[in-house]
């Protein structure tokens, strides 16, 4: 399985980065690209060092239920 919805779930929780700012995002860069970036390209992209700091860190608790839902048979997003 691929892993754009862990990757969906760490930018979601980024502070102050809601649905509409994400899909600009992503329409400008692809996933794989901003999982490429440092926290240099991230900053020089305007992000807090807040945001930086969440997307290099996500809280797992939210992610991982995510996941293993998701890994069960039948389970779609």
């Amino acid at each position: 399985m691929d892993n754009s919805l862990e990757i969906l779930l760490r930018l979601s929780q980024v502070p102050r980065l809601g649905a509409a700012a994400i899909q600009d995002l992503l329409a400008q860069i692809s996933l794989s690209t901003l999982c490429d970036y440092d926290r240099d390209a991230l900053r020089a992209m305007g992000w807090t060092s807040a945001q930086i700091q969440r997307w290099f860190c996500p809280e797992q608790k939210f992610i991982e239920p995510i996941l293993e839902w998701r890994s069960r048979h039948g389970n779609h997003i």
